[in-house]
């Protein structure tokens, strides 16, 4: 397969909530609100509305299942911004140091999440300073227990973004502790968040996202829309800040021409309404019938707000969105996967007609492929396997090996943009 992996959610959660088992906990969670819930496929299929063939559901429920049980989290934030509050400076010091060293025991434990990484406080006005010691004091101890760190695994998430000056001081930061603490040059990537009107326009008109990116210095390998803070700031009242929001669509579509043929991922921000009963329900207590049915009820509201808001982002061409609360995650990979194997079929149709004419365009009925569409088809069918939804075995009926994936996903591609110029 091509490229490097990348993640189809982040989970954030704030600092004082992170340990080494924070994904097994998180999938365990997952699992139980589907035990309690939605315990099999046609339930879960009527509490978030994704609909098919019996086979189907149950062969999308089935790999949804595995996945929470083998690889919940791809990607995680420690947060010390909005997820951790207002804290004393003593108390930001000691989580910063204690969840550097609990990442530290995740590595060592093998429970680390395939990607990785911290959002700390605004890296301007009267924040700054604290920003730039919680990332110092993480790294320094991750490092002190460690030794190392997997280049391109950590990213720091930089919010509420004003102007390049931010991005600025975190890469030189950043440079400087991959130097004090001995690690490769550009292991530790930028994240923007982009949830201010500054992030997207200059007050000249002029488009701000390419300034932020190459304010950046070659670190920058993802942009993330912040939803409610933007739509905050432009004086949308709260009942209509939403995901669905024209301002938002406006602003994913410039994440996404700002990104466009550089390795720079946008991702979409998270439905804030949440899963959550009105009742407190352990797994295993005792529940009347009423308190379940208010809590279904309350659970499937949240499903299907969820449902609309990841496909609206996958129509738009993101595959990445954030997830606040582990029961966001079985819906996370339930329409990723509910899309991925509804269209393998005619995916994996189109490929093996383009592979069997020796790699040259052809028409598949209505549909005209040529090597642009095909890497389409390549990715398509990577993604899908990288989270979860396709198998080797899908993989290799669509006739897609180690070799003609290099091949081509290579066919006429054209050079990268710097984003940096």
């Amino acid at each position: 397969m091509t490229g490097d992996r990348r993640p189809v959610h982040t989970m954030y959660g704030g600092a004082h909530l992170f340990s080494a088992e924070i994904s097994a906990r998180a999938g365990a969670a997952a699992l139980d609100t589907l035990r309690l819930y939605a315990p099999d496929a046609v339930s879960f299929a009527r509490l978030t509305g994704i609909s098919g063939p019996r086979k189907h559901l149950e062969l999308l429920y089935g790999r949804v299942v595995e996945k929470l049980r083998r690889e919940p989290v791809e990607d995680y934030r420690i947060d010390f911004e909005d997820g951790f509050g207002v804290r004393s400076d003593e108390e930001e010091d000691a989580e910063a140091e204690r969840t550097g060293a609990e990442a530290a025991r995740a590595c060592a434990l093998g429970t680390l999440p395939s990607r990785i990484g911290i959002r700390p406080r605004p890296f301007s006005g009267n924040t700054a300073d604290r920003a730039a010691r919680t990332v110092e004091l993480f790294f320094r101890s991750f490092t002190r227990n460690t030794g190392k760190i997997a280049p391109g695994r950590w990213v720091v998430t930089l919010p509420k973004i004003s102007g390049p000056a931010e991005v600025e001081t975190a890469a030189s930061l950043l440079t400087l502790l991959e130097h004090r603490n001995g690690l490769p040059a550009g292991s530790l990537r930028i994240e923007l968040m982009v949830e201010t009107p500054a992030a997207f326009f200059r007050h000249d008109g002029v488009p701000a996202l390419p300034s932020l990116i190459a304010a950046a210095g070659g670190r920058c390998s993802g942009i993330h829309i912040g939803p409610y803070d933007l739509t905050a700031s432009l004086g949308i009242s709260a009942p209509f800040q939403d995901l669905g929001h024209p301002v938002c669509d406006l602003s994913r579509s410039m994440m996404l021409f700002a990104a466009a043929g550089t390795e720079i991922v946008p991702a979409d921000g998270p439905t804030a309404v949440l899963p959550i009963g009105p009742h407190r329900i352990r797994p295993g207590s005792a529940a009347s019938k009423k308190q379940l049915s208010e809590n279904r009820k309350a659970v499937a509201a949240a499903w299907k707000l969820s449902v609309r808001n990841i496909r609206h982002a996958l129509s738009m061409g993101l595959y990445q969105g954030w997830d606040l609360h582990p029961a966001q995650l079985p819906v996370r990979y339930g329409v990723l996967f509910d899309y991925f194997l509804n269209g393998r079929e005619a995916a994996g149709e189109r490929l093996g007609n383009f592979l069997m004419h020796a790699g040259r365009a052809v028409r598949s009925g209505d549909l005209f492929d040529d090597a642009a569409t095909v890497r389409g088809l390549i990715g398509f069918f990577e993604r899908g396997y990288s989270c979860g939804a396709f198998t080797a075995d899908d993989l290799a009926r669509a006739g897609i090996t180690s070799r003609e994936s290099d091949i081509l996903s290579g066919m006429d591609r054209n050079p990268p943009v710097d984003a940096r110029r």
